[in-house]
């Protein structure tokens, strides 16, 4: 059940935390600051504090066209403002809702966007409902479905393609396991109208990690398209974009 907000008087307003459908022993919390609400996924709710290395998400409440992560404005950039990237109307799938900064900037600059957004844990999906304005979303046309981005792209409702696909999914260490295997980029590819643009970010330990192979695997699958790989400067976020 969702707590009842808590004041920390040294910090943040905990509004409410709710137990992960995905990650074991873990919690999805929602933490209010001066203007600003954050998600963030914590092990303990009883020691939880916000803390900025760990958030997922952060909605600018006064503006929310205001995006606060480099990787979310690189991909809002290339959506928005770069010509015949998104024509009008296009269809959009974004898979990883969070706290709704990238849908609720897009559909502010481009309502005309048709919106399809993906979310595996149902305990972000409620939170994102009641505390980032999901339903406002959904309210205005956008499609929301909570399962996993690879079981939805098998599935009937992802036929007949989408213009513009952004993946911004992972587990508690670098992305599932799933979204790392040839037959899941294919997938992506598949369901791509290649009209606009596909978006992928990684969150990258370069102490532990090696995201090279992957972004081989979706430069060869990619074939002769443009693409490039844009790695943030303030961030550990690497995105690989095909276009």
């Amino acid at each position: 059940m969702e707590d009842e907000a808590t004041q920390d008087h040294e910090g943040p307003v905990l509004l409410a935390s709710l137990a992960s459908a995905v990650f074991p022993n873990t919690t999805v919390a929602v933490f209010e600051l001066p203007n600003l609400r954050s998600l963030q996924f914590v092990p303990d709710i009883a020691t939880a504090r916000h803390r900025p290395g760990d958030l997922q998400s952060v909605l600018a409440m006064d503006d929310p066209t205001k995006l606060l992560f480099e990787y979310n404005q690189y991909i809002a950039h290339k959506i928005i403002e770069t010509p015949g990237r998104a024509l009008e109307g296009a269809s959009v799938l974004i898979a990883g809702v969070g706290g709704c900064c990238l849908p609720h900037a897009l559909h502010i600059a481009r309502p005309d966007l048709r919106l399809t957004l993906i979310e595996a844990d149902a305990a972000v999906a409620q939170v994102a409902r009641n505390f980032f304005f999901l339903d406002r979303l959904e309210q205005d046309g956008a499609a929301v479905h909570t399962v996993s981005i690879e079981r939805f792209l098998e599935s009937e409702e992802s036929q007949n393609g989408y213009d513009v696909i952004v993946l911004d999914v992972f587990d508690s260490s670098f992305a599932p396991d799933i979204t790392l295997t040839q037959e899941f980029v294919e997938n992506v590819k598949k369901r791509w109208t290649g009209t606009g643009a596909v978006f992928v970010n990684y969150v990258v330990d370069p102490v532990v990690q090696n995201v090279e192979p992957t972004l081989s695997r979706w430069r060869d699958i990619w074939g002769e398209r443009p693409c490039e790989v844009y790695r943030c400067v303030n961030s550990s976020n690497v995105i690989f974009s095909g276009y």
